[in-house]
């Protein structure tokens, strides 16, 4: 069998391989970390954001409730606005044509 030149590299190559993977897997866990603690703050993040929602979503349906509250009763006068004038009006024509 043939020995191809990496099965002949001597033993401060080794040491080199050995000391760069260390270094890889201390960047490794220090990257595992990092990915855990960001993984954390995003829920984190999310929970406080969904909790916001809820805030606005509650004023909001309260906004509208006024608000609905308010275009029924303006209906309510514009309505009585309409029928005062149409009794007005069927009542001016009345006396006009009973004169």
């Amino acid at each position: 069998m043939n020995s191809a030149p990496l099965d002949k590299q001597s033993s401060a190559a080794d040491d080199t391989h050995i000391v760069r993977i260390v270094r890889l897997e201390t960047q490794m866990d220090n990257v595992t970390s990092a990915i855990t603690s960001l993984q954390h703050t995003v829920e984190h993040n999310h929970q406080a954001m969904q909790a916001q929602f809820e805030v606005l979503r509650d004023k909001v349906d309260k906004s509208e409730w006024r608000l609905l509250d308010r275009m029924d009763r303006q209906f309510y006068w514009l309505m009585g606005f309409v029928m005062a004038n149409v009794i007005a009006t069927v009542g001016l024509l009345v006396r006009l044509l009973v004169t």
